[in-house]
């Protein structure tokens, strides 16, 4: 009876989570102290748990180095407003660890509930796009972006693709919650999200989503040589039909082509691009004032803004878009090392990275925090921990 009170709660906390990260921060929120209302409760039926693997709590690292770094900081209340921000490195995995919970049926409630409501949220954007489709292609083409839940596109994108490798894998191991022929159905949600994912032209989630595919083929090709060939020229002919068939594709081509051209004629300090090529020098340059404690993350940005005003006084003052940057500047080398560590090490934990699903949704990861600061962002940090974690925990543990 208790276990499945507990198994209930966990699948019902799950969905306002996965519900909360495609569409609301209050459900988000209500999301994570379910997660950990179901853990309580675990604990309370089951007790303690005293031998779980730590790689379930190893994300708690991530925060402690921010932790610790704040023991130099100036700005007392931007260190603390960013722990806050970083409180679920400390909430998801514990509760993950601590909650009594065994088999790969959970994963895939979780990967089903990500693909549903990852297609009516974009079913929902894709609507709202086509109502207002000529001031949306105005919008693309002065590097703004079609409006998303969160008002955060980039992780709308993220999300869009977690659902899309999702739906592969629930393909490719045959789940299904009542019959076989709901395939067809997984196939069709499948490829329209894929054309919602070109509609919404997001750069980051296109560039996430071809290197995908291409870590697809190739994984496809080692185990059916014969398809080689025809993967090889779909992978090469979609993004060539994508742009001239999808006009927020061609705007996206068209002004990433402008700032190269800006770029090449040394103009770095008047659009979005550009100055986060200037956001890149300023931080490495604070890294190697400060080369082995970093500036503090509570004092990056102020520290950020003071270089910006020294030396590029007519750019807008950008935190370094790029995390490893980040806890470069912020932490300096020892701690940027260690943040590596914690970070790519559940990827190699049992030999995880031969599943192709984790191994997809870290190169998603590598690539938002080469051009995002995602750890700093309540919906970027919740969207790698509770995916993350779920592989770990029902996927190479139980």
């Amino acid at each position: 009876m208790h276990k499945n009170k507990i198994h209930f709660l966990f699948l019902f906390s799950s969905f306002l989570f996965i519900l909360g990260l495609f569409l609301s921060k209050f459900l988000l929120s209500i999301g994570i102290f379910a997660v950990l209302f179901s853990s309580v409760f675990s604990v309370v039926v089951n007790g303690f748990p005293l031998h779980r693997p730590l790689v379930l709590i190893g994300n708690l690292v991530i925060f402690f180095i921010v932790l610790i770094s704040g023991i130099y900081v100036e700005n007392i209340e931007a260190q603390k407003g960013l722990l806050v921000v970083m409180s679920p490195f400390i909430i998801l995995p514990l509760s993950f660890y601590c909650i009594d919970l065994k088999g790969m049926k959970y994963y895939y409630y979780i990967l089903y509930l990500t693909v549903l409501i990852g297609f009516c949220s974009s079913c929902y954007v894709f609507i709202n796009y086509l109502f207002h489709f000529d001031a949306y292609q105005q919008d693309l083409s002065v590097s703004k972006a079609i409006p998303t839940p969160h008002k955060d596109h980039i992780r709308f994108s993220m999300m869009l693709i977690v659902s899309i490798i999702s739906a592969v894998e629930l393909l490719r191991k045959s789940f299904y919650l009542r019959s076989r022929h709901e395939k067809y159905v997984l196939w069709l949600l499948l490829i329209l999200q894929v054309i919602f994912l070109h509609v919404f032209a997001v750069r980051t989630g296109l560039l996430a989503f071809y290197l995908i595919l291409f870590l697809g083929i190739v994984h496809l090709i080692r185990q059916h040589r014969k398809w080689a060939l025809g993967l090889v020229l779909a992978a090469l002919l979609l993004p060539v039909f994508a742009f001239y068939t999808l006009p927020s594709v061609r705007q996206k081509f068209y002004l990433m082509r402008y700032n190269y051209q800006q770029y090449m004629k040394g103009d770095l300090a008047q659009l979005s691009d550009t100055q986060r090529i200037l956001s890149y020098r300023v931080a490495f340059d604070l890294f190697q004032e400060q080369m082995w404690t970093g500036v503090g993350m509570g004092d990056l940005y102020q520290e950020q803004e003071k270089k910006f005003r020294h030396l590029y006084p007519e750019a807008n003052v950008m935190q370094p878009h790029n995390q490893f940057l980040s806890f470069l500047a912020g932490t300096g080398l020892f701690g940027f090392l260690l943040f590596c560590f914690a970070f790519i090490f559940p990827l190699f934990y049992r030999h995880s990275w031969k599943n192709i699903w984790l191994a997809s949704f870290y190169l998603l990861f590598i690539i938002s925090l080469f051009t995002e600061d995602t750890f700093f962002v309540s919906l970027g940090l919740s969207i790698y921990l509770f995916y993350q974690l779920s592989f770990l925990k029902f996927n190479t543990i139980e």
